[in-house]
């Protein structure tokens, strides 16, 4: 049985950041029979490798807060496929969220309230000629003109959405378009109110990470190869 090695409080979120660069073992010794019918199911290999590692690393990640390996911790999924922790074990009160890109994944851990993160590269393709799909007219009308700036402003739009519809629960299922975020460039951003929750968004290198929680809180980027050096210790 793995010793909890971190506590949480409404008011603070972990997040942990795995550089999918990096090359790593993904045999999915800690993966369910679900999640590894759906590994199978990729057909590009990177993709299946990102899907393995990103899912492993999270029931690593989750296995430091609870009284439990990473293979025996249980999942449940809301009607838009929000993932939760089974309620028989989580004692805790623990609440997550997961992105990624090609570079990179987070994991965005909290306690006692709804959490939604996203992560999108800068360097990525740009949002240009999908924007009608998820701004409003009036966001439209305040974007920048300066190519770089209207970029950058366009995707942290996109994050901030992203965030907030996955911490609602509802996902794509929801009108991005109804929620009306923030039209700027500049970072960052700290417990915002937007739309009834609390929005938090800053830069990684080349990657812009919004995250949305119900209350204002103080939030630690954690690597996780820190925590793979700790269990590759003991």
């Amino acid at each position: 049985m793995t010793i909890s090695h971190y506590t949480l409080s409404q008011q603070h979120v972990h997040i942990w950041m795995i550089d999918l660069t990096i090359s790593r073992a993904t045999s999915g010794d800690v993966l369910s029979r679900e999640e590894m019918v759906r590994a199978e199911r990729f057909i590009d290999l990177q993709s299946k490798r990102h899907y393995m590692t990103c899912r492993s690393a999270l029931r690593n990640v989750l296995s430091y807060y609870m009284d439990l390996a990473p293979e025996c911790i249980l999942f449940t999924y809301n009607a838009n496929g929000k993932p939760y922790i089974a309620p028989s074990q989580n004692t805790h009160q623990l609440q997550f969220n997961v992105s990624h890109h090609e570079e990179a994944c987070c994991i965005a851990i909290t306690a006692s309230q709804e959490i939604g993160v996203d992560i999108e590269s800068m360097s990525g393709p740009s949002l240009e000629d999908a924007m009608e799909m998820f701004i409003s007219q009036s966001e439209k009308e305040a974007l920048p003109i300066v190519t770089g700036e209207r970029s950058t402003s366009l995707i942290h739009l996109w994050t901030q959405k992203e965030a907030l519809l996955k911490a609602r629960g509802t996902g794509l299922q929801s009108d991005p378009k109804q929620i009306h975020g923030y039209v700027t460039h500049s970072f960052p951003l700290i417990n915002r109110p937007l739309e009834g929750y609390k929005l938090n968004s800053f830069t990684m290198g080349t990657s812009i990470l919004s995250l949305c929680t119900e209350h204002d809180i103080h939030y630690d980027i954690k690597p996780y190869e820190s925590l793979e050096k700790q269990k590759n210790v003991k």
